[in-house]
């Protein structure tokens, strides 16, 4: 540099100037940081083998994890069953619960009251 060099408004000292070939930022960019999210998506994407029939198959471990828990469910395990349905009703809002009106049939009619008139009788017993 000159001596005539000002120093001022973006006008550095010569110092302190990047020198030719030199990053301002050596190190780099920082790469990022992982959270909880991240680490359970990608590991859920990973692959697993299962035997399923009698067959080696290759799935995510999420549909794994969803196989079994259905099985489960299907066997009769409650708290299965209630988070396949909570899971459900959260994932498909749209296919909820029907809810038209329930007409019984004929038959169905005569049972229902004939009940309630049992359960309406003192005694309990049906005339």
């Amino acid at each position: 540099m000159s001596v005539d060099y000002e120093v001022g408004y973006k006008r550095p000292p010569p110092a302190t100037q990047f020198k030719k070939g030199q990053s301002g930022n050596p190190r780099g960019r920082q790469k990022l940081s992982r959270n909880l999210k991240s680490d359970l998506a990608e590991e859920l994407a990973s692959c697993v083998n299962i035997t399923v029939q009698g067959k080696t198959k290759r799935v995510s471990k999420q549909q794994a994890l969803i196989m079994g828990l259905v099985t489960r469910a299907i066997k009769g395990d409650a708290r299965a069953a209630a988070l396949v349905t909570d899971m459900t009703r959260k994932m498909f809002p749209d296919k909820g619960s029907d809810d038209r009106e329930f007409e019984p049939s004929p038959h169905d009619r005569e049972i229902l009251d004939a009940y309630v008139q049992q359960q309406s009788s003192p005694r309990g017993d049906v005339k």
